[in-house]
Parts: C-alpha cells; sequence; structure tokens
C-alpha cells in the first residue's frame, strides 16, 4: 500500500481479519526506532499501527534539534499529512469498519 504509508511506519497484525487501528503521533526527538518498535508491539498485541513521519525522515539527537525540528514543522502540512494517516487507515483493508485511536507522545 502506497501514498501516506510511505510517509511513516505501518504495522500490521499477524492476523487478516479487520482489526482496530492506532495512530501514534512519536515525540519530538521524531520516528526513531522506539516508536517503530512501539508500533510492532501494537501489532503484536492485534492492533494496525500507523506513525507518521512528521520530520520527513529526520531524527533529532539533542534537544536543540528536536526544537529545531518541532520549530520548522509547516502546519498546513504536518495537518494534511495527519488527515491523510487517518483516512488511509480507514480505508486500509486490515482496518476497514475497525475503530481507530491515537496515542501522542510528548
Amino acid at each position: 500500500m502506497t501514498g501516506v504509508f510511505d510517509q511513516g511506519y505501518l504495522a500490521l497484525p499477524a492476523t487478516e481479519k479487520p482489526a482496530p487501528a492506532i495512530m501514534v503521533i512519536p515525540a519530538w526527538w521524531g520516528l526513531n526506532a522506539f516508536f517503530k518498535q512501539f508500533c510492532d508491539r501494537l501489532a503484536e498485541s492485534g492492533f494496525v499501527a500507523f506513525a507518521p513521519d512528521l520530520y520527513g525522515g529526520k531524527v533529532a539527537e539533542n534537544i536543540e534539534q528536536a526544537k529545531s525540528f518541532r520549530d520548522g514543522l509547516n502546519s498546513g502540512k504536518t495537518k494534511k499529512l495527519l488527515r491523510g494517516s487517518v483516512e488511509a487507515l480507514r480505508q486500509h483493508p486490515h482496518a476497514n469498519g475497525q475503530p481507530i485511536s491515537l496515542i501522542g507522545f510528548l
């Protein structure tokens, strides 16, 4: 599946039955290994999990970088990605018709 899922990390449960979906909003560090592993754990528990990459592949290594990345976000582009992520989860074959939840980190 392409589109918005190319702009983040998607983890799917082992079953092909429809499953509830969870959108994971990473902390200001960006989409690092912790959040990918978190999505994997959610998928192992039976959820479709997607974490959008708000920084386009950049991951902060320190607080100054995290602040810079956060402050450099384009609100219009970010809103479009988040809305697109919800819509893509709604239409994903593994989550079609199932509830979508949100987990966000500070």
